[in-house]
């Protein structure tokens, strides 16, 4: 029995040792067992909240105030005031890289700000495109777009102030309360207030037909988030805290394919190689096999599907006398890796000759 458990203790040291090629993520979504406190710096009405890639801002609808926070949750001791350019309700608040927009759930207003808290003499309204309740703002790289919480709608403006005569519906799957919303480059997400549930949207509007809970995490009270380019950072208005979530996570194009070898025989080449040190978030699909008389090939010979011995193949279409180039790729739903190394090969005639008293097949 002791041999036994030995032998058990010896296998499980083994395996933890292991490094595997794929690489596993978290699901998006998932709460990380950690938030930050925003009332014990003042901020005790948290609504907006946006990030600069430096710090978070988050706006305080009953102070007027916008305080800046480290990445760690940390209070960093500066606040920008809003009431003083207007701004008396400040209920979101978005961060385009030069300036930061935040609207006024009071006056149907959104105010713009230098990146040092000044005010920067320009806002729009919103009221006339038909929003009454504008709760959040959110910024996609080109517009900005507005949630109004009255008719559960997200419009979108030109940074002019313009309304562009675009907007979606998001009470048709479940976000009767929409709140503030963030874009990670594919979708827009957004939480809704009622449900404390976080949706997530195509570029065009449509509901992508997936969304996550915030309540299990004690966010019972969602009123905007903001996406650091790894986490979900979700703003509680009922309990002052801003809880963490796993982010999205897309596939990418897998690492190249490794340790390519050829074996030259007799009418044919045999290839192998090493899988991808990484497949980028996704299975392996596919390999390609790029061939040329000259270095460097871009001519593909074979696209070959994973499996059984997915890692080898034979080039029976080689031509006897002809030297060939070869390298390989890895292809997955992302898209198709670099190129391996690069290995050159010939196959043999089948011709017995003899040099200095020894056969060689040629």
């Amino acid at each position: 029995m002791k041999n036994f458990s030995l032998r058990i203790i010896a296998v499980l040291l083994i395996f933890s040792t292991l490094s595997f090629p794929h690489t596993i993520h978290a699901a998006t979504g998932d709460y990380t067992n950690f938030s930050f406190d925003t009332a014990g710096s003042g901020n005790g009405s948290p609504g907006g909240i946006a990030w600069d890639g430096t710090y978070f801002w988050i706006a305080d609808a009953a102070d007027a105030e916008v305080y800046r926070y480290n990445a760690n949750g940390t209070y960093s001791s500066s606040s920008f005031d809003t009431a003083g350019s207007g701004a008396g309700t400040p209920s979101g608040l978005t961060w385009d890289g030069t300036y930061f927009w935040i609207v006024d759930v009071a006056d149907d207003e959104v105010y713009r700000y230098n990146a040092n808290g000044t005010y920067s003499s320009f806002s729009f309204d919103t009221f006339a495109s038909g929003l009454d309740t504008p709760i959040g703002v959110g910024w996609d790289g080109t517009y900005l777009w507005v949630s109004d919480a009255t008719d559960d709608e997200m419009y979108r403006f030109n940074t002019s102030g313009t309304y562009t005569s675009i907007s979606f519906d998001t009470a048709g799957v479940g976000g009767t309360n929409p709140g503030g919303l963030v874009w990670d480059g594919t979708y827009f997400w957004f939480p809704d207030i009622d449900s404390d549930e976080v949706y997530r949207f195509n570029a065009n509007g449509t509901y992508s037909s997936f969304s996550f809970d915030t309540a299990a995490s004690g966010s019972d009270g969602p009123r905007s988030m903001a996406w650091d380019d790894t986490y979900f950072w979700v703003v509680d208005n009922n309990d002052d805290e801003v809880y963490r979530f796993e982010g999205p996570v897309y596939a990418t194009a897998p690492d190249a394919p490794t340790n390519l070898a050829t074996e030259s025989v007799t009418g044919s080449v045999t290839l192998t190689w090493t899988e991808p040190a990484s497949d980028g978030g996704a299975g392996i699909t596919s390999y390609n096999i790029y061939r040329g008389s000259s270095p460097n090939p871009t001519s593909l010979l074979h696209s070959q599907t994973t499996g059984t011995s997915s890692e080898t193949y034979s080039d029976s279409t080689a031509t006897r006398g002809i030297t060939y180039y070869y390298r390989i790729t890895a292809q997955n739903s992302a898209g198709e890796s670099g190129y391996s190394n690069e290995r050159v090969s010939g196959t043999k005639s089948g011709r017995i000759i003899r040099l200095g008293g020894a056969l060689f097949i040629q």
